[in-house]
């Protein structure tokens, strides 16, 4: 009879740090997140100064008469509760787990990947950003890709298997950082038309499941099998929820993206449904942390807790659309009542 480790079982290991090792890590985390953390404060900022600007979408919400703010204040929101859920469980990894080298860097990615990639706000903001914002966003979008795929294809114990897996990362990190630090270059895949970059990421995506259903059969333990799978489910979801399902529309029907009626609910349908999509990464990581103990981490969370956390965002998002609502009617019905007043 063969012995199966429980799933409560914590070898879901990876490089255990101390020393100067271990400051090294913890200080390239904060130099990291700290200016990360400045950049979103910025962003948002700006986003709110510029509410009566949807986008490309002028024309016709004009059309419809709804006040562009009404569209902004919705992004907004959605945006904001997305970056809360990445941040909170982001930083929580790194509490308990700073001396734990996979710890690290998965807090890192979800920080990064949350603010830059997953949630958007970069996408909205980058037409406004002017000099050094400009430039440390794109640096910021191109680490995070590299962070994120790196991720990808290491995870749960950070080894290179199989083995080129090392070689591509070396490849597909250099150049993204590349492309962050050089824009305006051919590097930088948001130079690319759309449906090139769309297939690029869509093959190391590919290539990054095709390596976790390789480490899955080869590799894996039966304990790192019941730890991995809800990160998996989480990174599959936001894969083709939060990034096919979004883009490949667009990329087959290009006039998506212009001002008409269904380009505007297209964008903002998907704007939602891309942001719970995503989200899928960062709780999958929390559900594997706290019922399986991935990284031997357990965040304490009670039931209570979850529920209760669940039950705010939900009671925050109902206020948002009320409120939204609430807007756009005195923006639409507001001249007509004065005047019969």
């Amino acid at each position: 009879m063969v012995a199966v480790n429980p799933p409560h079982s914590t070898d879901t290991s990876s490089a255990r740090l101390s020393g100067p090792a271990l400051l090294a890590a913890r200080a390239i985390w904060f130099a990291v997140v700290i200016p990360a953390a400045v950049l979103l404060v910025f962003q948002v900022m700006l986003r709110l100064d510029t509410l009566d600007n949807p986008g490309n979408y002028v024309e016709t919400l004009a059309q419809i008469n709804i006040a562009p703010r009404v569209i902004s204040i919705y992004q907004i929101v959605v945006v904001i509760l997305q970056l809360i859920i990445f941040y909170v469980i982001g930083i929580l990894l790194f509490v308990r787990g700073s001396n734990d080298a996979m710890k690290i860097l998965t807090s890192l990615m979800l920080i990064l990947f949350g603010e830059f990639t997953g949630s958007g706000l970069s996408y909205q903001t980058f037409p406004y950003l002017e000099g050094l914002l400009r430039s440390a966003t794109m640096f910021y979008l191109g680490l995070a890709n590299a962070v994120f795929m790196t991720f990808l294809f290491i995870m749960p114990d950070g080894k290179f298997v199989p083995r080129w897996t090392l070689p591509f990362l070396i490849v597909w990190d250099v150049w993204s950082v590349a492309g962050g630090l050089f824009p305006d270059s051919i590097l930088n895949p948001y130079q690319w038309p759309n449906s090139v970059m769309f297939l690029v990421l869509l093959s190391a995506y590919g290539l990054s499941l095709a390596a976790q259903t390789y480490r899955e059969k080869h590799h894996y333990t039966a304990a790192q099998k019941q730890q991995v799978k809800w990160v998996l489910f989480g990174l599959i979801v936001a894969l083709f929820g939060g990034y096919v399902a979004s883009s490949l529309p667009s990329v087959i029907l290009p006039s998506l993206a212009e001002d008409s009626l269904a380009g505007l609910l297209y964008n903002n349908v998907i704007i939602l449904m891309s942001g719970l999509a995503v989200s899928a990464v960062p709780v999958g990581i929390a559900f594997s942390a706290q019922r399986y103990r991935i990284w031997e981490v357990d965040f304490f969370i009670s039931r209570g807790m979850v529920y209760g956390a669940l039950t705010a965002i939900l009671a925050a998002l109902f206020g948002a659309i009320v409120l939204g609502m609430q807007f756009m009617l005195r923006e639409h019905f507001g001249d007509q009542h004065s005047g019969i007043a």
